[in-house]
């Protein structure tokens, strides 16, 4: 089971700048893989820093998508916390690093067993800064699940 006090504080340590989330994805992937080694029902797909992991419903007639935003802001971090940012002028301000730990705990508890629907993970890069959905979009990424 995911300890995710501990997944939220690593994130908060490594916030990055937007499709420069490179700690951060492979944080991510590290994570993810552990959870769905040996789950044929799902593929995991990278872009750029972003990560998908779409999960094949067993009916399958419906797709849910569950989207997360993964960049930081460049902001100085002051808030004096124990696990407060490691990378200078930078930090999860905005809830990002809540945001990601959500998503893989809901990713975590839907992995239990195949859904009836397929669904789509989006961990998703540069929403602050450089509208990482829509370069997701435009660059097909969601071509073959739509």
């Amino acid at each position: 089971m995911l300890d995710l006090i501990k997944i939220r504080r690593h994130l908060h340590q490594i916030p990055e700048i937007g499709l420069e989330e490179v700690k951060t994805q492979a944080y991510l992937l590290e994570l993810i893989g552990q959870m769905v080694s040996g789950k044929a029902f799902v593929t995991l797909k990278t872009w750029k820093t972003g990560v998908l992991v779409h999960l094949s419903g067993s009916i399958g007639q419906k797709r849910i998508a569950w989207r997360t935003d993964i960049d930081a802001l460049p902001i100085h971090e002051e808030t004096g916390l124990a696990f407060e940012s490691r990378h200078s002028g930078k930090m999860h301000a905005c809830g990002h690093d809540f945001h990601m730990t959500i998503a893989l705990g809901l990713l975590e508890q839907v992995l239990e067993q195949q859904p009836k629907e397929n669904m789509l993970f989006i961990f998703q890069p540069a929403e602050e800064n450089a509208a990482g959905g829509m370069l997701m979009y435009e660059a097909g990424v969601f071509d073959e699940w739509m």
